[in-house]
């Protein structure tokens, strides 16, 4: 006696047209997903950059206190991806190098504060009281929608990180 199962048919398996439908709900479900894939990454860059940003100042202002001296940060926006230069004096790609051209942008307002220096209390040393708040905005892309900002509010450097429709980050 033969096994039913064992008997092959020649109508087993997909048509073109099921394979061919199958791949285009393939592609209609990647279209929908890719946006909200992309700007989840540039989220995710802009706060990799922003936190960077924050723990570089904050290293700084310690440094400032704890050795009783002046430490500056500053920031060089006129190269891409943008460096920031802490305690340490060696400039430093954002990102570490993982940014490429163009995927980050870096604007400090006022831009008279490309650096930042903390006195050896940990306060600020600024020139111009009048300039508080310094805000640090980081983009995905350079001048993307995908936004998050360090502020700088008070000469003693007090120090916050918003994103983007926050009090203080447009």
């Amino acid at each position: 006696m033969k096994n039913p199962r064992l008997k092959r048919n020649s109508t087993d398996g997909f048509t073109l047209i099921e394979l061919l439908v199958v791949i285009v709900m393939i592609g209609v479900l990647f279209s929908i997903a890719l946006p909200s894939w992309v700007s989840f990454l540039n989220n995710r860059r802009v706060g990799s950059a922003r936190d960077e940003i924050l723990q570089t100042l904050r290293q700084t202002q310690a440094e400032a206190v704890r050795t009783r001296r002046e430490k500056t940060v500053s920031f060089n926006t006129t190269v891409n991806p943008p460096q920031i230069t802490g305690f340490e004096g060696q400039p430093t790609p954002l990102g570490n190098g993982k940014f490429t051209a163009n995927m980050i942008g870096l604007q400090i307002t006022p831009t008279a504060a490309t650096s930042i220096i903390f006195r050896s209390t940990g306060a600020l040393n600024l020139a111009n009281p009048s300039n508080l708040p310094v805000t640090i905005t980081v983009s995905a892309p350079a001048n993307g929608n995908s936004k998050s900002c360090v502020i700088i509010e008070t000469l003693l450097g007090s120090m916050r990180s918003v994103n983007k429709g926050d009090p203080g980050c447009s």
